[in-house]
């Protein structure tokens, strides 16, 4: 942007405007700003183009990043008490400092299996998976195949 600004012969805040077509530029300015990045080759960055019009949002949205808490402990509730329950407190505050909000899942409620959570966690864009220790290590069900037939002691 710094040197189709330079040729444009205006700030770099200007070409910024006017090339997201914001009211702001003149349309004499803005035909010589696009015609500058052209001549350039200029293409802006998908990805700092998205962080910025995420910046730009006038409000405050929530959490827009989930991560997941996965438990197997026979209480799903487990995620509240104890070590279990400091682990997971903590992680969430860390998380929602970093933008993050951290939903807890129960591996072992009905009807759950791998493919389902992989579903869930999935269609939920969930992008990071925090797992509690398992209390149980002789629970098999949630171990790679070949691992099943294996002794766990």
């Amino acid at each position: 942007m710094k040197d189709v600004a330079e040729l444009a012969g205006v700030s770099a805040m200007t070409v910024s405007c006017a090339l997201r077509n914001s009211p702001k530029v003149l349309p004499a300015t803005r035909e010589r700003i696009l015609e500058a990045a052209s001549s350039l080759g200029y293409r802006p960055d998908p990805e700092i183009s998205k962080l910025m019009m995420h910046l730009r949002q006038p409000t405050q949205h929530s959490f827009s990043h989930q991560l997941a808490f996965i438990n197997s402990w026979p209480d799903p509730r487990e995620h509240l008490k104890g070590y279990v329950g400091m682990l997971f407190h903590g992680a969430r505050h860390r998380a929602a400092q970093l933008g993050f909000d951290l939903e807890p899942f129960w591996l072992l409620e009905p009807g759950m299996t791998d493919s389902r959570l992989s579903s869930i966690l999935y269609s939920r864009g969930i992008r990071g998976v925090l797992l509690a220790p398992w209390q149980h290590p002789s629970d098999s069900r949630w171990l790679p195949p070949r691992c099943r037939s294996r002794s766990l002691r």
